[in-house]
């Protein structure tokens, strides 16, 4: 990867130079599902209704222990069985702000919602080019905080 960067071939990778964000996943069931009306839920209270996973194609299944899980092959299907009540889910909150619109109800459970870090690494020698731009200033708007060296 160190050598890709220097030789200007890759602009992006997670090596020592890296700017540090965190985005998240949250906890959503659909606006009619019974957890969705309930407040300072325990991770344990959300055994008795059904965990929906996300299980892509040739990827593992995900490692969990809740009895009663239902899989998806995509993002796209695991947020519309979420949204049409089928159970809850853990989804990118980008994903279920934008898609989700009034349908999804983000649960209120401890612990949640848990930061993704994203890192974004470039070669000090080299001054990254307009679309490495743009998401750098993506990334520090997102979080409010201007980006600083790891």
């Amino acid at each position: 990867v160190h050598q890709l960067i220097e030789r200007g071939r890759l602009l992006m990778a997670s090596h020592q130079e890296a700017f540090h964000h965190h985005t998240g996943d949250a906890l959503f069931a659909g606006r009619h599902h019974p957890l969705a009306r309930q407040k300072a839920l325990l991770p344990d209270q959300l055994a008795p209704f059904r965990q929906l996973c996300l299980n892509t194609l040739g990827s593992p299944a995900p490692a969990s222990t809740h009895p009663r899980r239902w899989l998806a092959p995509s993002y796209l299907m695991l947020l519309d069985m979420t949204r049409l009540g089928f159970g809850w889910a853990e989804l990118p909150s980008w994903m279920a702000q934008t898609f989700g619109r009034d349908e999804l109800v983000q649960l209120d459970v401890a612990g949640w919602p848990r930061p993704i870090p994203i890192d974004l690494v470039w070669s000090p020698g080299r001054r990254p080019g307009l679309a490495a731009a743009w998401v750098r200033q993506f990334l520090a708007g997102m979080s409010g905080e201007p980006l600083s060296p790891a």
